[in-house]
């Protein structure tokens, strides 16, 4: 299997389960608790065994952003059975070639472990060894930066808005639109330019 986006959500293997992205903590919960999701000591993150990238096991690390209000933030992958780090390095990087393709970019990296990337759609995938007591591998899929809550809340409101104007007659529409710039003045001190 080759992806060539992760736009719609990563893929488990087994359980056989899309992971759409952008979920809260509670929903994602829902979502992978029948197949063994544990809580982990820090309220930040998620963990699930399971089997992805091309039938490797593998841990993987749901890691929450606290300033996106729970959102899932990024994916960290820890393998189930303990290798040699060379043995685990190398199976790791044919998993990932296997699943993403050839990397987008190799950079030499630190303690003869080299850096892979690859660009999945607005998504990173990386790859490499830091140290940290001692070497550490590391796989984290990340998506980009995300937007503030502002203006996240304001592109959910403009999609609605498109969406009730079928149902909603223009002048109510107007007068909310109008009762929308008064608590958006309200909020950041600056009235809203409509030019």
């Amino acid at each position: 299997m080759n992806l060539q986006s992760l736009d719609d959500g990563f893929p488990l293997e087994d359980p056989p389960v899309l992971i759409p992205w952008g979920l809260y903590k509670d929903d994602l919960r829902r979502l992978l608790e029948p197949f063994g999701l544990l809580e982990s000591s820090s309220r930040d993150h998620l963990a699930l065994s399971c089997t992805a990238l091309n039938g490797l096991p593998v841990n993987i690390l749901f890691c929450f952003h606290p300033n996106y209000r729970e959102q899932k933030y990024e994916l960290s992958f820890g393998r189930v059975n303990q290798l040699d780090l060379r043995e685990s390095f190398e199976d790791f990087q044919r998993h990932l070639e296997e699943t993403f393709g050839t990397p987008m970019t190799i950079t030499p990296g630190e303690f003869g472990y080299p850096h892979y990337e690859w660009k999945k759609g607005i998504y990173t995938v990386s790859h490499g060894v830091y140290e940290y007591h001692s070497l550490i591998e590391y796989v984290v899929i990340r998506p980009p930066n995300r937007p503030s809550r502002l203006a996240t809340g304001l592109v959910r409101l403009i999609n609605l808005t498109f969406e009730l104007i079928e149902f909603v007659p223009l002048h109510v529409l107007l007068f909310s639109l109008f009762v929308f710039g008064i608590v958006l003045y309200l909020i950041t001190g600056q009235a809203p330019r409509l030019w």
